[in-house]
């Protein structure tokens, strides 16, 4: 399933948010894939799994965790993430996990760390913005069918 989102997008788009010191939206990345809006409830969950690989492979390498960077549009300006999001964290980080109390800290931790690596690869050009995925038809039929897939085995 996180075969829907190239890592490449994610990254470049989440290294440019760092770059600007800025968060950015789940929503924002989920539209620099390609996927259509309206794909927006399947592919979620997908976007979840895939930015918590990223995650823990980049904490595992000792790399600033720009995936902590994506947020809800609401929570822009706070970088905050919900309780659910926490635990979701929490699950794919297993055994190097911190602790359900220490989450909160562990998390604006990483945040300060990638606005720290961005502060020092300084802020983007006016020619630099992040990449997105061409609004692909292929893309938006793929993720359709998977969700079809999907609902006919529940």
């Amino acid at each position: 399933m996180h075969h829907y989102f190239q890592t490449e997008i994610t990254l470049e788009n989440l290294i440019w948010a760092s770059r600007r010191q800025e968060f950015i939206s789940y929503q924002r990345i989920n539209q620099a894939q390609g996927i259509a809006d309206q794909d927006w409830s399947f592919a979620s969950s997908l976007l979840m799994r895939h930015l918590d690989q990223l995650a823990n492979k980049a904490f595992r390498e000792n790399k600033p965790v720009f995936s902590f960077l994506a947020v809800s549009r609401k929570e822009l300006t706070t970088g905050r993430h919900t309780t659910r999001r926490h635990r979701q964290i929490i699950r794919a980080f297993g055994d190097i996990a911190p602790a359900e109390k220490d989450i909160l800290a562990f998390i604006k931790k990483e945040q300060m760390r990638c606005f720290a690596w961005g502060m020092e690869k300084g802020w983007p050009t006016p020619e630099e913005k992040p990449v997105d995925a061409p609004r692909q038809p292929a893309r938006n039929a793929e993720v359709q069918a998977a969700r079809r897939h999907r609902s006919k085995k529940h």
